[in-house]
């Protein structure tokens, strides 16, 4: 994949954000191992187990990858990289918060912490380190930004009003809530979709913002639409009950939604490079 180089597209140096991602990536790797080798000792309920054992299972093969392979683009010059490294650290974001939130206190509470707190502090240095108008400027004349943008919009806004509308139904009918469903309802309108409102208005709006957090938003969210059908598969085994195709091929669908857009962020940067 060729794609311009970095240089130029920086106002700060990136080695203390390779560090701490790097530490990032290992505390996933080693928390999620953990999780599998001593999960009873871990994950104290059925539920536990049969919601984070799929999501340790596609932290190792789904998310550790994915920051892993962004930084190696980074560090070999490639912007796609650069623009991805956020993405990938959301996306880590967005999947431990629910383990701090719902799985019962233990030795790993720490190294969930660290996740936490190292990814939020590290995106937002990258961010900050990368020279916004320079990526706009790569990618103005080839991204359709209001198209783009409102694909991010509308999604948000579809994943607030549908969970705004389960807690109002969960309020009028007194309904017991657990811990996981909270954790979920908090993960996506404190996190998930206000990010990706915020980056999909300054894509519609054509701010530098937007061009700069646009392919890493569709690429976690791809990568989230897409780990959610083996999430399913795997608690289905576990749960010993019947795939939900109808559910899996809403997901694909919506791993499609996502993926164009990102894939229109790299041929954009090829042509870039190209002229």
């Amino acid at each position: 994949m060729t794609n311009t180089s970095i240089a130029g597209s920086l106002k700060y140096k990136l080695k203390i954000w390779y560090l701490l991602s790097l530490i990032v990536a290992l505390f996933v790797a080693l928390v999620s191992i953990i999780g599998l080798l001593y999960k009873d000792s871990i994950y104290l309920s059925e539920d536990l187990l049969q919601t984070f054992i799929p999501n340790d299972i596609i932290n190792l093969s789904i998310g550790l990858p994915f920051l892993l392979i962004s930084l190696l683009l980074t560090k070999r010059g490639k912007v796609i990289g650069l623009l991805c490294w956020p993405g990938a650290l959301f996306y880590i974001l967005y999947i431990f918060l629910p383990y701090v939130l719902s799985v019962p206190f233990n030795i790993l509470f720490l190294p969930y912490l660290i996740i936490l707190s190292l990814s939020i502090y590290t995106l937002i240095g990258i961010i900050v380190s990368i020279d916004q108008n320079a990526i706009k400027n790569k990618l103005i004349e080839n991204i359709p930004n209001k198209t783009f943008g409102g694909i991010l919009v509308g999604l948000s806004v579809f994943i607030i009003i549908r969970q705004v509308a389960l807690i109002i139904n969960a309020l009028l009918n007194n309904s017991i809530i657990d811990q996981q469903e909270l954790a979920v309802w908090i993960d996506d309108l404190i996190i998930g979709s206000p990010i990706m409102l915020i980056g999909g208005y300054f894509l519609w709006k054509k701010r530098p913002l937007g061009y700069t957090v646009g392919a890493g938003l569709f690429i976690s969210y791809t990568l989230l639409s897409f780990a959610l059908i083996p999430f399913l598969v795997i608690q289905s085994y576990l749960r010993n009950t019947a795939i939900d195709l109808i559910g899996i091929i809403i997901l694909l669908i919506m791993t499609m939604i996502c993926a164009i857009p990102f894939f229109y962020f790299v041929k954009g940067l090829n042509k870039e490079l190209i002229h």
